[in-house]
């Protein structure tokens, strides 16, 4: 039958639903009945689980974009939401039960007897829609205290103090490559998209025929994976306090911004050994980015630079790529500074690879001696807006490193 209900937006509305006993005059709306909710105060509602995993995450990176004030605006809202929600289905349920019967003597018997109507609408019927309803109670609020719990995520606190730095940066590299699709062309064809005037009238004064001429021009499409990038990060023990917290704020802007571009990207700590955090050809997901909040615990022992960049090296060679970077965060000297040397001139010289040295914090001069590009004495509050200067300049003028 019709009746007049509730849509899940919480909008008042008309349900046509088609519900469990024809007599029924007031109903609920299409989620008790089987059938419609047309609601005209607000917006139809829909199912976290019916959604795509492309639209959540759509939707996570949109509620990450938010600032804080905004993020706890929306969680108290949802909780203030919840708990109207949880009070109408207990004064509604409780309504329901508390109803008194057309002859309490008689359904008291009928209790007594055990003839019982079990359809939805008996007495059990009641309790079952009641676990119903407290079951998707639970459900709602373990979604919410999900998303206040990645407060404790260090990756996602990190995150949201430098989504803006991150959010600049992957713009300002996306207009670098639109830039080099609407700009770049390249001529000496016989057939193309535009002709280049002054090098035709070259060929014609020269007496090329027409069919023969190479003054056509193509437009080259940008190679937003031409790059890969490995990032070498110092966790020996003194890096512990603030330059670890200060370098891991760098190590998310790239690791966010260089994964959003799809451009190949690896990220490998050392002390007395190396630890892989994200390896070429692995995608962002939440287990990566868990791998990467541990690297703030990860800090202890020496600085054994040269087997980290020999392994580095070696990894990046393999990548099909014309640009090969790799940057180096350190704060101290290598334990072995000849050796580390010697490693730095083997790769300058059999490879076609660019090193570039990070000197974290006063004193670390020595970057500039071992490395053929740096950048010293880096003030370690300042380490995430220096590397995402770098990495800009990395992929707007790589041809001058």
């Amino acid at each position: 039958g019709k009746g007049k209900g509730e849509d899940a937006s919480q909008g008042k509305g008309e349900g046509k639903g088609k519900g469990e006993d024809a007599s029924q005059g007031e109903g609920e709306d299409a989620s008790q009945g089987k059938g419609e909710g047309k609601g005209k105060g607000g917006m139809k509602s829909a199912k976290l689980s019916a959604m795509s995993e492309a639209l959540k995450q759509k939707i996570k990176e949109y509620i990450d974009s938010l600032s804080d004030e905004e993020k706890k605006e929306i969680f108290e809202k949802a909780v203030e939401t919840l708990k109207l929600i949880e009070k109408k289905i207990t004064d509604e349920l409780g309504g329901k039960l508390a109803e008194t019967p057309d002859n309490p003597m008689n359904e008291k018997k009928t209790y007594e007897e055990g003839d019982v109507d079990e359809s939805e609408d008996g007495p059990k019927g009641e309790n079952s829609n009641e676990k119903k309803y407290t079951k998707e109670l639970q459900t709602l609020k373990g979604l919410i205290e999900n998303e206040l719990n990645n407060d404790s995520n260090e990756y996602e606190r990190t995150r949201r103090e430098v989504l803006p730095i991150i959010d600049k940066l992957e713009s300002e590299l996306r207009e670098i490559f639109v830039a080099r699709s609407l700009n770049k062309w390249k001529g000496g064809f016989k057939r193309g998209k535009r002709i280049k005037i002054k090098k035709r009238i070259q060929e014609i004064a020269k007496g090329v025929h027409a069919m023969d001429s190479k003054s056509w021009q193509k437009r080259e499409l940008p190679k937003e994976r031409d790059y890969a990038i490995t990032l070498l990060v110092d966790l020996s023990s003194s890096m512990n306090g603030e330059n670890i917290e200060e370098a891991f704020k760098a190590v998310v802007v790239l690791a966010e911004v260089l994964n959003r571009l799809s451009i190949k990207t690896e990220i490998i700590g050392f002390h007395n050994y190396t630890i892989d955090y994200q390896n070429y050809g692995e995608s962002m997901s939440e287990e990566l980015r868990d791998r990467i909040s541990q690297m703030t615990l990860d800090v202890r022992g020496t600085t054994a630079a040269s087997p980290s960049l020999e392994l580095a090296s070696e990894r990046l060679e393999q990548q099909k790529v014309d640009e090969k970077f790799i940057i180096m965060m350190t704060d101290g000297g290598p334990n072995n500074p000849y050796q580390f040397q010697l490693t730095i001139d083997e790769i300058g010289k059999n490879t076609n690879q660019k090193l570039i040295g990070l000197g974290l914090g006063p004193c670390t001069n020595y970057v500039d001696e071992f490395f053929p590009n740096s950048l010293s004495n880096i003030d370690i509050h300042e380490m995430s807006e220096k590397l995402a200067e770098l990495i800009h300049d990395v992929i707007e003028n790589s041809h001058t490193y």
